[in-house]
């Protein structure tokens, strides 16, 4: 058999093999671009998206957007949303400090009011519980951990010269501590190394993923650098090639996207490396309370009091009982001499936990904010945190 028809034999079925790949690789790459089209057509629009009032920011990963209002949906509510000139969901504050008693309240999307109007959050019933003598500023950023509120605190927070810092900590935080990428968006994290805290991932890489995806995007270069460009390695032109190469997949090829942001996710996990694996697990977390023991200290060099704000999840209330790593977390408190409010408490004894809670977000319900606010008020008077007129000048000012 002449070489040239071996050869044919060959290359033909290679050629169809190749070929049927192809066409089925752009079946698929044509669905997916479809799906998501119309996966993009579900997304509410832009005023109903709650990253319409962030922004990236390079250290903190996103941060308040200043002066605007919107819609804020889920499938429990529909919430109007404003924020202030500092991007507060609050009333303008002004960074200069009246005569009032201040309280600085830094949390995440429980503090900032998931799913309830202003007005109705624990912060506001807070405020008018204690009376016009004392001022609360609600400076609550969604999906922030305790890195991220530490260094809000330091950034942004010691600027309005708070007399006390609710720090409302939950212990999803212990996660969030762990990750460079939070709900898809990059943000910075930190690490112990020879018995210090060590900021790692900033400047924060900007997000590069969907915008209306909110889950699912990867560790990789793009979101897990943690050397600025100045401190490249001598392969610093290959990963930057990678790094163009991976954008460039990304920006054009929905089947690209689809194994990364999908497949890749559900085989690999996000957190970064030395994570806990679930944090209702957790008894102690080192990270979680050498961030808790730098939060204290940013606090005291501004003479501010902190108190820890122990945030009960829907799972906890309704099995009537505490996590494990609840446990831990107030162990670590008493065993620091943290001031610290527990709220589970509250929230075990009400008649109906679950009423406390939104009926199908895990957030709690404009009911759970109004029990959120007796108890806190109440334990700030027990334990006598609200200082006194006299003890106030009495402290040292910032600095």
């Amino acid at each position: 058999m002449p070489r040239r028809v071996r050869l044919a034999r060959f290359a033909i079925p290679l050629l169809l093999l190749a070929g049927g790949s192809l066409f089925s690789l752009l079946l698929v790459e044509v669905g997916l671009r479809a799906v998501e089209r119309l996966s993009r057509r579900e997304v509410p629009a832009p005023s109903d998206n709650p990253w319409t009032f962030y922004q990236y920011d390079p250290v903190l990963g996103w941060r308040p957007r200043s002066g605007v209002e919107g819609f804020f949906q889920i499938p429990d509510s529909r919430t109007r949303v404003r924020t202030s000139e500092q991007g507060l969901r609050d009333v303008e504050h002004a960074y200069a400090k009246g005569e009032r008693l201040r309280i600085l309240a830094l949390g995440d999307s429980f503090t900032w009011g998931y799913g309830v109007e202003e007005g109705e959050r624990f912060t506001d019933r807070l405020q008018l519980s204690l009376g016009d003598g004392v001022e609360v500023i609600d400076a609550a950023v969604t999906g922030y951990g305790t890195d991220q509120e530490l260094l809000y605190l330091a950034m942004e927070g010691v600027k309005y010269a708070p007399d006390v810092v609710l720090l409302c900590f939950g212990t999803e935080d212990i996660l969030n501590n762990h990750n460079a990428v939070q709900y898809t968006y990059p943000k910075p994290y930190f690490e112990i190394k020879h018995g210090a805290l060590r900021l790692r991932n900033v400047p924060v890489p900007p997000r590069e993923s969907p915008w209306h995806q909110r889950y699912g995007l990867p560790p990789d270069a793009e979101s897990l650098e943690t050397q600025p460009m100045w401190q490249a390695s001598a392969d610093g032109d290959a990963v930057r090639l990678g790094k163009s190469l991976r954008r460039f997949l990304r920006r054009h090829f929905a089947t690209y996207r689809f194994l990364r942001d999908r497949v890749w996710t559900g085989l690999h996990p996000q957190p970064s490396e030395g994570q806990p694996s679930d944090a209702a697990a957790v008894l102690e977390d080192p990270l979680t309370e050498a961030l808790l023991l730098r939060v204290r200290q940013v606090a005291d060099t501004i003479g501010a009091e902190l108190v820890v704000v122990m945030i009960p999840y829907r799972e906890d209330a309704t099995q009537g009982q505490e996590s494990p790593a609840w446990r831990g977390a107030t162990a670590f408190l008493e065993r620091e001499g943290f001031h610290f409010v527990d709220l589970s408490p509250a929230f075990l004894e009400a008649a109906d936990p679950r009423a406390l809670f939104l009926r199908i977000d895990p957030h709690w319900s404009p009911l759970g904010h109004e029990v959120a606010a007796a108890a806190l008020a109440d334990q700030l008077r027990r334990q006598h945190l609200l200082p006194t007129p006299h003890l106030l000048a009495a402290r040292p000012g910032p600095g």
